[in-house]
């Protein structure tokens, strides 16, 4: 009986979620044609200048922008080809930055589909942005030279609760000469897509795709599987190892922070602890990413007295409605349109987003230009919710 009223309220949550989730953000408009959504992620703190060598634009420069722009993403569905694909770039959405942006294709799921995974949920296009941060960049191309003689590079990454992976995808598609992503979630049918988007996106660089009896599918540059975090934490899981954990909006329950946390312990490969790193965004006026950010800490502390390692930068992403594209639109005459739109201060969702990020050696470098880092100040003056 317990155990059902346990499922129960898990039902109701996860129902909620994707309640609350579609009324506040439309993960699609009308079901036709083309459409489209833009949009920017911005510095927690407003009416900041960058320094002059970054490529950040701000409204000193630039009077279409209200605020400095640190990195954009923008999202295309089309529900009658059945695709999704996401554009992310880094700083101002202008033709030159443009040139070094990525291109990903997502798992398209109708609008109507209420799986949590079939969701492109807000964090997960702020954490796709912050990966293509020049620090990160240096890490995932690895280009960063030997710590202490110590190899560092990112060559093995682990998705936790991927979802559409936007995060996962993106690493594989940028990275792919450097990296191996293995994508995981916990629903069987989610992997299943993932694992074709895999293929479909990767098989110029491999001819070769092999299938286990463990639903584990791969390519050159990703893999996708089903990762169980309660089956990890009661040690009936052997998951794969990484040196780099990403994750996006895998917060959401309670009950599933702890599981969360030994899953993180269980895939950071314990030979190459100089080079793991956790990088995992979240919505900022969650109690439960707080609770993530402050038990990871926590358990660090029990092994080292040290708590420059483990930290939590705050931003804003500005998160537009979906807009019909008409048939004469290219990608930068929408994003110029979108940039109108920011000037005008209009259908902007404005969501507070953080990202957690850890590593157990020396200080963590800066992410943007704008990093700000959460205190107990910023989680006491926020509505937070589940």
């Amino acid at each position: 009986m317990v155990a059902f009223t346990v499922m129960l309220l898990v039902l109701v949550l996860n129902v909620s979620l994707v309640d609350a989730f579609q009324h506040a953000f439309s993960t699609s408009g009308s079901g036709k044609g083309i459409e489209t959504r833009f949009s920017t992620l911005r510095p927690w703190l407003e009416d900041l200048t960058p320094n002059k060598d970054t490529t950040t634009v701000s409204k000193s420069s630039n009077p279409l922008i209200v605020d400095p722009i640190i990195g954009w993403a923008l999202e295309e569905r089309d529900d009658l080809m059945q695709s999704h694909k996401v554009t992310v770039g880094w700083g101002s959405p202008d033709a030159a930055v443009k040139d070094s942006a990525t291109t990903v294709n997502l798992p398209y799921f109708p609008p109507e589909e209420t799986a949590l995974g079939g969701n492109q949920w807000p964090s997960g296009l702020a954490t796709a942005i912050l990966l293509h941060s020049p620090s990160m960049e240096q890490k995932l191309q690895g280009k960063q030279p030997p710590i202490g003689g110590a190899d560092n590079k990112f060559r093995e990454v682990l998705e936790l609760g991927s979802g559409l992976g936007l995060p996962g995808l993106l690493v594989a598609q940028r990275y792919s000469a450097s990296c191996k992503v293995t994508l995981t979630d916990n629903e069987v049918s989610i992997v299943r897509e993932l694992a074709k988007m895999a293929h479909e996106q990767f098989l110029e660089q491999s001819l070769e795709r092999s299938s286990g009896s463990n639903g584990e599918v791969t390519t050159a540059a990703a893999a996708a599987k089903v990762l169980d975090w309660l089956e990890v934490s009661e040690g009936n899981n052997d998951p794969p190892l990484a040196r780099l954990v990403l994750g996006s909006d895998i917060a959401y329950q309670p009950s599933l922070v702890q599981p969360l946390v030994d899953t993180i312990r269980a895939v950071l490969d314990p030979s190459k602890e100089d080079a793991a790193t956790v990088f995992v965004g979240g919505q900022a006026d969650r109690k439960s990413f707080w609770e993530l950010y402050e038990t990871l800490e926590d358990t660090r502390n029990d092994e080292s007295s040290s708590r420059s390692n483990t930290q939590m930068l705050l931003y804003r992403l500005h998160m537009g409605d979906w807009r019909a594209q008409e048939d004469d639109d290219d990608e930068n005459s929408e994003i110029k349109a979108r940039l109108s739109d920011a000037a005008l201060n209009q259908r902007w969702n404005e969501i507070p987003v953080g990202l957690l990020w850890y590593q157990p050696w020396g200080a963590l470098p800066s992410l943007t230009e704008f990093d700000y880092l959460a205190t107990l100040n910023d989680k006491e003056g926020m509505s937070l919710t589940f």
